[in-house]
C-alpha cells in the first residue's frame, strides 16, 4: 500500500522537483522565485494525505491540459475525480444551457459532468 505523502520523504523530494520544473517551465503570472518555497510547502500540506503516485499522475494530467502553474486544489480535484479535469463553473453553465436548448445533442460525458458537478456542489463529495 503506497504511503501518503506526509510519511514519504522520497515522495516529498519528488514533489519538490516536479514543482520546480513546473515553475521553470510554465506560465507563473507574476510569481517571484522566492515564492516557490512557500508554494512547495502549501502543496506538501494540501496533498499530505495522497500517495505520490496519484499526485504524479494528477500533475501529468494537469500538464497535458494546461499551460499555467497548477494550484494544489486542482491536483486534489483531479485525484478525487479519478484523473478527470477539475470542475469549472463555466463548463457547467455552458452544458446546462446546452441541456436546455439541445438535450438530444448531449454526450454521455456531458451528462456525467453535470451530474457529478451537481453532486459535488450539494454534498462536497466526488
Amino acid at each position: 500500500m503506497p504511503l501518503p505523502l506526509m510519511h514519504d520523504e522520497k515522495g516529498k523530494a519528488e514533489l519538490s522537483v516536479l514543482l520546480l520544473q513546473c515553475y521553470d517551465g510554465l506560465k507563473t503570472y507574476g510569481k517571484e522565485p522566492e515564492q516557490l518555497k512557500g508554494l512547495n510547502g502549501l502543496f506538501q500540506v494540501i496533498l499530505a494525505d495522497y500517495p505520490m503516485d496519484k499526485i504524479r499522475e494528477a500533475i501529468v494530467y494537469y500538464l497535458n491540459t494546461n499551460s499555467g502553474m497548477p494550484d494544489p486544489g486542482d491536483i486534489v480535484q483531479i485525484i478525487m475525480r479519478g484523473n478527470k479535469p477539475p470542475f469549472k463553473g463555466s463548463v457547467y453553465v455552458r452544458l446546462s444551457q446546452k441541456r436546455q436548448e439541445f438535450p438530444e445533442d448531449m454526450t454521455h460525458e456531458e451528462w456525467e459532468y453535470i451530474k457529478d458537478y451537481e453532486k459535488f456542489i450539494v454534498s462536497g463529495k466526488y
